[in-house]
């Protein structure tokens, strides 16, 4: 299935009608969506007016509404309760991992990440990077000498020119944080629908964070979001930190685009989904051997 992340930029009512979206506009034909076809609705306009019934639609088929503030910028994701079927032995596994399990799976979505970001840069440079390679072939159980730091310093140096991640006044950085904020919100979606509970996680252990699996999770997916940002900032001018519409656009629907999961080619949206499922099976063998990861499409 084709699932559709819905972006919502300007005044509207969102509603439910005969079981699927309504989406009205002022002086505009009205817009009807397929409820079960979406996976996310993105509302970046303070203008727009949700009923209760879409809300509780929403929770209903797991989709995620993601709201942005005034500069676009995704600050809060509404999630319904767990409603798997068997959230209790599912939380009852997550509790059971042992500290050597979700140390190797910490190991695990490091190497990723790092093999990612190498891969990012081949697609860029048409050169392999040889200082990555060599840096996810030494990450060790729960990262603890943080090769992830490591490989992230020659990372960004190579990735972008002129660029500190700390740069609020840098647009690669909105538009990374867009990026990274839309998937994050998919991935906690696709955690809670499993039964897992979010605020648990394998390295991410922020006592304030209800999102700390989720902030797990992601790492190997952020370097598909950077190539993204890549291509679509590469002839900016870099100042300023506000994103066009088209931008914000073509980040939304990254959830769409081809990479690569167990062999196969699929969406980001069905790998994350694909990556839960895998969780859920080295959760029940306690071993994170049977936890798979996401690549680039080679």
């Amino acid at each position: 299935m084709s699932w559709q992340t819905i972006l919502i930029s300007n005044p509207c009512k969102l509603s439910i009608k005969n079981n699927n979206i309504l989406l009205r506009r002022l002086d505009e034909e009205d817009v009807i969506v397929v409820i079960s076809e979406v996976s996310a609705v993105v509302i970046e306009n303070p203008q727009v007016t949700l009923t209760a019934v879409f809300m509780a639609h929403c929770a209903s088929y797991n989709i995620a509404v993601i709201f942005s503030d005034e500069k676009h910028m995704p600050i809060g994701v509404f999630q319904p309760f767990y409603q798997h079927s068997r959230m209790t032995k599912h939380a009852f596994l997550q509790n059971n991992w042992s500290k050597s399990f979700k140390n190797r799976a910490w190991q695990k979505l490091v190497k990723a990440k790092i093999h990612n970001q190498q891969q990012t840069l081949v697609k860029i440079t048409q050169q392999p990077n040889k200082q990555l390679n060599l840096i996810a072939s030494k990450v060790q159980s729960a990262d603890k000498t943080n090769r992830e730091a490591h490989a992230a310093t020659i990372y960004w140096r190579i990735l972008f020119e002129d660029f500190r991640r700390n740069n609020v006044d840098d647009i690669r950085n909105s538009a990374l944080d867009y990026g990274y904020s839309i998937v994050r919100g998919v991935i906690a979606r696709c955690v809670s629908a499993s039964g897992f509970i979010p605020a648990f996680g394998f390295h991410h252990k922020n006592e304030l964070n209800a999102f700390n699996l989720v902030d797990d999770l992601i790492e190997p997916f952020r370097p598909f979001v950077d190539y993204e940002v890549y291509l679509l900032t590469k002839d900016y001018n870099n100042s300023g930190n506000k994103l066009s519409q088209q931008v914000r656009i073509e980040l939304v629907s990254i959830l769409n685009k081809q990479i690569a999961f167990d062999n196969q080619k699929t969406t980001m949206l069905n790998a994350i989904q694909k990556l839960i499922f895998s969780l859920l099976k080295a959760s029940e063998c306690g071993s994170s051997d049977f936890l798979l990861l996401p690549q680039h499409v080679k």
